[in-house]
């Protein structure tokens, strides 16, 4: 099925928008246009201080905070310049970090020593040897020949995760990507010998670039863009990193800006209404929580014996499609807890689970349909990756 990628700005902002073939937001992301993140990249700082009761130090890299660096989660270590004798961190020591998360409000920029270098296919991590493959692939063939393909490249150093993306994909594109990081692993270890304490050694891009990686090759048709500036930057940027996709790249330069030609503000209104109608009359309602999220399904109309049962069915069905769209579309994570209408048929009970988890099994987000309760009701989990839509949007 055919999807396309617009980005546009947005105020002052930038904004990506995944529509289907239908023309239906499926995923929105909103990028500063000010605020460069440093998530994914790599500096080398200096040890300030080390607070063995917590397991973690505080690092300077040049900039008005430190960053907070987790010892627990950092077993690889690599020095610049090492002050103190033995393994042990100590103020003084210069070292290189990945920045995990941005500073925010009064909480400090997270970093790990242990890096990730992320490609369209793969990525290489310094934190295991080994190879793992993404568990949305799930044909035994299409894994084993992964795993056979990338397992020679791993090192004692560093092991590689196979993405989702990487499915069916030609070996020597795989392998030329495989390739490419491992030089740039080595470049970067390379250039942290003779470089000092806040010093960037490697960018991981800017976030409206780094997204075109994280799409499957079929899965994006084209990349739409109505700004010269952004259009060049990314055209550079896939040029270098993914020739095989510039072709899908497209600029559209009309007085009318994309926001406004899809109409992507009246589609993210309705995404953000609770009550969502189904074709056949009935509706859904979504009710977010702090713990969890509620979503429950009605008929909304009296129904006689004996349509009772083909026409629940049919409900529940249909909202199951709906539901699998909304979860994606509003990026609702964390517990969600779907309440259908009642089924008394076992197999309409089965029937039901099989189609709600085919349909969570398209979400790029690792989505688990989990059982359906003694009291009928469904149980699902959903990745938390960045903020749902109505906080997104409330910004």
């Amino acid at each position: 099925m055919s999807k396309k990628l617009v980005t546009t700005r947005y105020n002052e902002n930038i904004l990506s928008a995944l529509l289907d073939e239908k023309e239906r937001v499926l995923e929105v992301h909103l990028f500063s246009g000010e605020v460069e993140t440093d998530i994914g990249n790599i500096y080398v700082g200096t040890v300030k201080t080390v607070k063995k009761n917590i397991q973690s130090a505080f690092v300077d890299i040049g900039k008005s905070d430190n960053v907070f660096l987790s010892l627990l989660e950092s077993k690889n270590i690599y020095y610049a310049k090492k002050v103190g004798k033995g393994q042990a961190l100590v103020p003084g020591d210069e070292i290189l970090i990945q920045i995990q998360k941005d500073a925010h409000k009064t909480k400090l920029a997270k970093a790990i020593t242990d890096f990730c270098l992320t490609g369209r296919y793969v990525v290489l991590t310094t934190d295991k040897p080994s190879v793992f493959i993404s568990s949305k692939i799930t044909e035994d063939d299409e894994r084993l020949r992964l795993k056979n393909l990338i397992k020679n490249y791993v090192s004692k150093s560093f092991g590689f995760i196979v993405r989702t993306n990487c499915s069916f994909v030609s070996d020597e594109l795989v392998v030329d990507e495989v390739q490419k990081l491992i030089h740039l692993y080595e470049k970067i270890l390379k250039t942290l010998t003779f470089r000092s304490t806040g010093q960037r050694i490697y960018t991981q891009g800017s976030p409206y670039m780094t997204l075109l990686k994280d799409f499957n090759e079929d899965e994006v048709t084209s990349y739409i863009y109505d700004d010269q500036n952004l259009y060049n930057e990314v055209e550079i940027f896939l040029s270098e990193n993914h020739p095989e996709i510039v072709h899908k790249l497209m600029l559209v330069e009309e007085e009318m800006s994309l926001y406004h030609y899809f109409n992507v503000q009246g589609k993210i209104d309705k995404l953000l209404h609770k009550k969502v109608w189904l074709k056949s009359g009935a509706s859904i309602i979504i009710e977010p929580t702090e713990a969890l999220t509620v979503i429950d399904v009605n008929t909304e109309k009296t129904l006689s014996k004996k349509q009772v049962k083909e026409t629940i069915f049919n409900t529940n069905m249909e909202a199951a499609e709906e539901i699998a769209y909304q979860l994606r579309a509003r990026n609702i994570s964390g517990i969600i807890i779907i309440d259908f209408i009642d089924m008394i048929d076992p197999d309409d009970k089965n029937k039901l689970m099989q189609r709600l988890r085919y349909l969570t099994s398209f979400d790029r987000i690792k989505t688990t349909v989990i059982d359906m309760t003694a009291l009928g009701l469904v149980e699902v989990t959903r990745k938390k990756i960045k903020q749902p839509l109505s906080e997104l949007w409330d910004i």
